[in-house]
């Protein structure tokens, strides 16, 4: 869930719900918002490394595949 603060900053935010109830029908409900904004942007770029890594590993195996002396 995105949330827009009051300075105008997007913020990412993860929500959770419960019922409260005791015997009987439910009478109240908590939310709970968590920011993970810093969390989600290191795993993408975590992920942007990885592929990264990934092509050139391909290419550097490609380029050992042509030229076999170098």
């Amino acid at each position: 869930m995105h949330v827009v603060g009051a300075d105008g900053t997007r913020r990412i935010t993860e929500l959770k719900a419960a019922p409260c109830a005791t015997e009987g029908p439910v009478v109240a409900g908590v939310v709970t918002l968590v920011d993970v904004t810093d969390r989600k942007r290191s795993e993408r770029a975590s992920g942007a490394l990885v592929f990264r890594d990934r092509i050139l590993n391909i290419l550097a195996h490609d380029l050992r595949q042509l030229f076999p002396w170098w």
